[in-house]
């Protein structure tokens, strides 16, 4: 396919701005509420229960579909995300019994939102799934188009209750993104729709998705326990108004990491199949430009968010937010080196070595949870600074993993069997 053009480098930033702009604006909205940085830290609660259980679809679908992609022609790879798709919203209909279930046994302030949240799981994980699929067949502006389909529909729900004069709690949030990720599925048909052609095969093997993904569901897991699980434990042990202030401090860095990981998933699959050609040196070459690339506007994201992070983080979510600045500040820092680490995580998983990443995500997590806990009297300071020790440790083994590979050794010689 050769090397990826501009508008292929430039488009997914789009998709993730998109996104990312979404999550913000819903957000804003909840912390702008009568209870404020209270009821952000139950938003906060129901996103970091939906990407827990996310890492699971993750591990076991999307990951596995980005790489085993390479094997597939043009024709047969879009049949086969079109099955990853499907194969998602079916099993995730599990998670409607589970909402039922916690809406009667949770207290009422996490009722709405959670089981808000499980019920229209499936929806959630269908969009998700179709807004990667793309990047199979290097289809970015589908994508990216798709993305922006969402952001318009999410800010369209936001100003009809605005026009209301009705608040965003964190339950009426959970409804908008489960509406809007409906929406989003019915999109992306239309904009890049599925195979008619009955000849062609869809071939989908569960047994060399679970070959691959049984390494990255330990490593998905605990990376997002470090990530969105730190919230749940805040949540416990500082209460709503610490985890909401958390929640804020998040959201810059949060935008950055999603820019990293979508731009990171957007060369999975090229890289794959230089690996798979033997083109090593090219790999090599493409996952380093993408380390500095990362590292480097890390650095720039620090200086600008200790030069103007908390005055615009107070003028956004109001003045309950103040006294965030060495929170936002840890928190991108941790998010840079984060970067460095995705960026070297695509070429572990390029040669089907995924296996490589799963010590520097547990070792990286159990820093984070033990440093929340240990700093807990520091609040959202203390949960930030056990957030960057936690991507310091992760980032330093994952780059040691990818020394190890034929990438980090020049080696040629196959990594087809190295999965095992």
């Amino acid at each position: 396919m050769g090397r990826p053009s501009i508008s292929e480098r430039v488009l997914p930033l789009a998709d993730q701005a998109s996104w990312s702009l979404a999550g913000i604006a819903l957000s804003v909205a909840v912390a702008r509420s009568s209870a404020g940085a209270a009821e952000l830290g139950r938003w906060a609660i129901a996103v970091g229960v939906l990407m827990l259980l996310a890492g699971i679809h993750g591990s076991l679908l999307l990951d596995p579909m980005l790489v085993l992609s390479s094997r597939h022609s043009r024709r047969e790879t879009r049949a086969y995300a079109y099955r990853c798709a499907h194969l998602t919203l079916g099993l995730s209909v599990l998670a409607i019994p589970a909402a039922v279930v916690w809406s009667v046994l949770a207290g009422p302030s996490l009722a709405g939102p959670v089981g808000v949240t499980l019920a229209t799981f499936p929806a959630i994980l269908c969009s998700w799934t179709l807004r990667r699929a793309p990047y199979t067949l290097r289809a970015s502006s589908a994508a990216a188009l798709g993305s922006f389909a969402y952001f318009l529909l999410v800010v369209a729900a936001l100003g009809g209750f605005g026009l209301a004069s009705a608040e965003v709690n964190a339950t009426r949030a959970a409804v908008i993104v489960g509406a809007a990720s409906t929406a989003h599925i019915l999109v992306m048909r239309l904009m890049w729709p599925p195979t008619r052609d009955r000849k062609v095969p869809q071939r989908m093997r569960l047994a060399d998705h679970w070959q691959y993904g049984r390494w990255m569901l330990p490593v998905s897991a605990t990376k997002n326990m470090g990530n969105f699980g730190l919230p749940l434990i805040v949540y416990a042990v500082s209460g709503a108004d610490v985890a909401g202030r958390l929640r804020a401090a998040l959201v810059p860095a949060t935008a950055l990491g999603l820019a990293f990981s979508i731009t990171a998933v957007s060369q999975v699959s090229d890289i794959s199949r230089q690996v798979g050609a033997g083109h090593l040196g090219s790999a090599r070459s493409q996952v380093t430009v993408l380390a500095r690339i990362f590292g480097g506007l890390g650095l720039v994201s620090c200086a600008a968010v200790a030069a103007f992070g908390e005055p615009i983080v107070v003028a956004v979510f109001g003045q309950e937010f103040t006294g965030l600045r060495w929170s936002l500040v840890l928190v991108i820092a941790a998010v840079a080196v984060t970067g460095v680490a995705d960026a070297a995580a695509v070429g572990v998983r390029a040669v089907l070595e995924p296996k490589r990443l799963l010590a520097p995500a547990v070792l990286g997590t159990l820093t984070a949870v033990l440093g929340t806990l240990l700093f807990s009297g520091w609040e959202t300071t203390g949960a930030s600074l056990a957030m960057l020790c936690g991507a310091l440790v992760s980032t330093t083994l994952v780059l040691v993993g990818l020394r190890r590979t034929p990438l980090g050794t020049g080696s040629n010689r196959s990594s087809e069997q190295s999965s095992s």
